[in-house]
């Protein structure tokens, strides 16, 4: 398969080096590679680099564009990708249907659930790759927190999620977080609620006092979790004593099971579960796993039209939009809670119809209250032809909002009206 590369950095770089050696892939372009032109020039002599990116656009280049991390805002120092450059490049990839494999996390929240509303008109393939983690080794230790009543470990009371880094940055921690959030979400299904506790940089939690312009330190920054199940999590960030690490425990009522794997693109793991009355735990070791690898071999299968099972872009929006809200809870204090929405066209044109309705009746409130003074009181610009004509002056704006409320079932395209109508039973489906 003919991969393209957009944006580079070690992760992707090492990445896209290991597929190629290991699977029948060929990089065949690399853009905005800045200073690992050398590297990428000795990984493929005959690949493509310039800074001409939109060629991508025409889906005759490569199979797939592998995205890596975005540059960061220094300014902001929220370890997402803030670049608009970055920003427009997927806004039109994805309007063109190029199947993309984005490094996650790779833009801000908002950004991506935009994505997310672009892909569902494209029909494209976005796929989010998150480094560093053992499927198999995850799988395994979800069992524990799925099937109490055969679990050695009975039911679950919590999670204890422990990164250990060697850097403890606040783009690096939020990156993590926003990592280690998916593998949360194996456990407690959809995040509904979080609460941070940390340094918090702002001197008072009153949400109407002054605000800090330093942005809290993150070095020991704990995030409390709680979705779908009845227990929760807790994930903490440790500094590591030789190198990174993450621990997982799962917490029973009758015993625990604990995951351990070490640093890197795809690690080894290694489980261990302690039931009730048990003298020594039962290990199981998990080598370690291609992820990468896996995820391309299942985006080549979506392309040829079989199914495949693909992660979720929306699912990963809002793994960032949890790591992004950390600043929030820890200015205020209190749990940040996500109610999970379907961000669409649809909705986003009835926010839009809502705030403008809002709007027109403030102003209609107020053309009215004038027509009533200067009528009550018999002011001289009553007499003005401009003025008598001031009913007009509100009814044709009004008439011209309610007609845009059908711009959105004009607009609709023809295959996304049929599949409406044939949802509400109005045609037969085929």
């Amino acid at each position: 398969m003919k991969l393209a590369l957009l944006g580079c950095d070690d992760e992707s770089l090492a990445l896209v080096s290991k597929a190629i050696a290991e699977g029948d892939h060929a990089l065949v372009a690399a853009y905005d590679a800045a200073q690992y032109l050398p590297q990428v020039e000795s990984l493929a002599p005959l690949a493509r680099l310039d800074e001409d990116w939109e060629t991508l656009m025409l889906g005759t280049l490569a199979d797939v564009v592998i995205v890596a991390r975005g540059r960061l805002d220094p300014s902001r120092s929220t370890g997402f990708a803030a670049d608009e450059r970055r920003n427009d490049q997927l806004r039109k990839l994805v309007q063109a249907a190029v199947p993309l494999v984005v490094i996650h996390p790779g833009c801000d929240a908002i950004v991506g659930y935009e994505l997310a509303m672009i892909r569902s008109d494209s029909d494209g393939i976005i796929v989010p790759f998150v480094p560093g983690q053992n499927q198999a080794a995850t799988r395994e230790l979800a069992l524990c927190t799925l099937d109490n009543e055969s679990s050695p470990i009975g039911p679950v009371e919590q999670i204890l999620l422990e990164r250990e880094m060697t850097g403890r940055s606040r783009p690096k921690v939020l990156a993590q977080l926003a990592r280690d959030v998916s593998l949360a979400r194996e456990f407690l299904g959809a995040i509904g609620k979080m609460s941070a506790t940390g340094a918090a940089a702002a001197q008072s939690v009153d949400p109407l006092g002054p605000k800090s312009k330093t942005l809290p330190p993150l070095e020991n920054l704990s995030v409390h979790l709680s979705g779908e199940e009845p227990f929760a999590a807790r994930w903490t960030v440790l500094p590591a004593e030789q190198s990174e690490r993450l621990r997982v425990t799962v917490i029973g009522a009758r015993g625990r099971a604990v995951l351990a794997q070490p640093g890197g693109l795809s690690p080894a793991a290694v489980l261990k579960v302690t039931g009730e009355g048990a003298a020594q735990p039962v290990t199981t070791e998990f080598p370690s796993q291609d992820e990468f690898q896996v995820t391309l071999n299942s985006v080549r299968e979506k392309l040829a039209g079989r199914d495949a099972q693909l992660s979720s872009w929306l699912e990963a929006c809002r793994d960032v939009e949890v790591a992004g809200s950390v600043d929030r809870s820890l200015d205020r204090g209190r749990a940040v809670e996500f109610f999970g929405e379907e961000h669409s066209e649809e909705q986003s044109f009835k926010g839009v119809m809502a705030v403008g309705g809002c709007l027109m009746l403030s102003v209609t409130l107020v053309a009215v209250i004038v027509a009533a003074t200067v009528e009550g009181l018999q002011l001289p610009l009553r007499k003005s032809a401009f003025w008598r004509a001031w009913p007009l002056y509100v009814l044709v704006p009004i008439m011209f909002f309610l007609l845009l409320q059908f711009l959105q079932g004009v607009a609709k395209r023809p295959e996304k009206r049929k599949q409406s109508e044939e949802a509400r039973g109005n045609l037969p489906v085929a």
